[in-house]
C-alpha cells in the first residue's frame, strides 16, 4: 500500500532530493484518511483471488486501484481547498 503514495514524492528542484510534498506528517495524516478504503478494497480483492496473498501482490489492477483511491482524495481535498 506504501506505494499508493507515490502521489505525495516529489523532486525538489535545486537539490534533486527526493522529497515528501507536504512532508512525512501530511503522508501520514492522508494515510489516517484513506486507510480504511484501502483495506476495505484489499480485502474485498483477496476474495475475489481466493484469499491467494501471492495473486493480489501481483495484481496490476489492485494496485492501480490503489493509487488511483489515494490520487482521488488527494484531488477532492485540493478542490475542497481551492
Amino acid at each position: 500500500m506504501f506505494a499508493a503514495f507515490r502521489n505525495k514524492v516529489h523532486v525538489h528542484e535545486k537539490s534533486e532530493r527526493i522529497e515528501w510534498n507536504g512532508g512525512f506528517p501530511s503522508v501520514l495524516k492522508l494515510w489516517e484518511d484513506v486507510a480504511p478504503t484501502l483495506v476495505l478494497h484489499t480485502k474485498e480483492a483477496t476474495k475475489q483471488y481466493g484469499h491467494k496473498p501471492d495473486a493480489i501482490g501481483k495484481s496490476r489492477s489492485h494496485w492501480l486501484n490503489m493509487h488511483q483511491t489515494v490520487e482521488l482524495h488527494m484531488l477532492r481535498k485540493k478542490a475542497l481547498q481551492g
